[in-house]
């Protein structure tokens, strides 16, 4: 069964307090070696990580500790643009899992494509204690029932 792809308007996080202190994220910079020529900064009181300022997006920390390095690959931005996504809104496994698409393809040396990433990939509505988060604007990937082999196939 699949969800409907979000649109940014229907998104939205509430009760989540930003606790990373302006020491905090420099140090995750410098332990994640995230160059000092992008624009980095603490969200303010009632900012959501869903709903990031036109030219901004956001990520948790626990995205840095997934895997998630900046420039980000151009085939994971159209990966996020077709389901509407930004990178805040997918949880740190599912975000793993695209990053791992780009990099079996890159080992491949082709080039990985959104539609196949729909064909072995699900968009699911992040659930919480046995219950769906209403509007809360997180998704994660699981695989699809007996896609697996399709890479092998030839």
């Amino acid at each position: 069964m699949e969800i409907a792809i979000p649109s940014p308007t229907e998104v939205e996080v509430t009760g989540i307090e930003n606790k990373l202190s302006k020491e905090m994220l420099n140090n995750l910079l410098a332990m994640f070696l995230i160059n000092e020529n992008y624009y980095t900064r603490i969200p303010s009181e009632g900012e959501t990580a869903c709903k990031p300022h036109r030219t901004e997006m956001c990520v948790y920390t626990k995205f840095l500790w997934s895997g998630f390095k900046l420039p980000i690959f151009p085939e994971t931005m159209k990966i996020l643009k077709y389901y509407s996504l930004t990178p805040a809104q997918v949880q740190a496994n599912s975000w793993s899992m695209i990053l791992a698409f780009n990099v079996y393809f890159h080992k491949l040396k082709k080039e990985p494509y959104v539609d196949l990433f729909k064909r072995i990939h699900m968009l699911n509505k992040a659930k919480l204690f046995n219950k769906e988060i209403l509007k809360s604007g997180w998704y994660f990937f699981n695989k699809r029932p007996n896609e697996f082999d399709i890479l092998s196939k030839k």
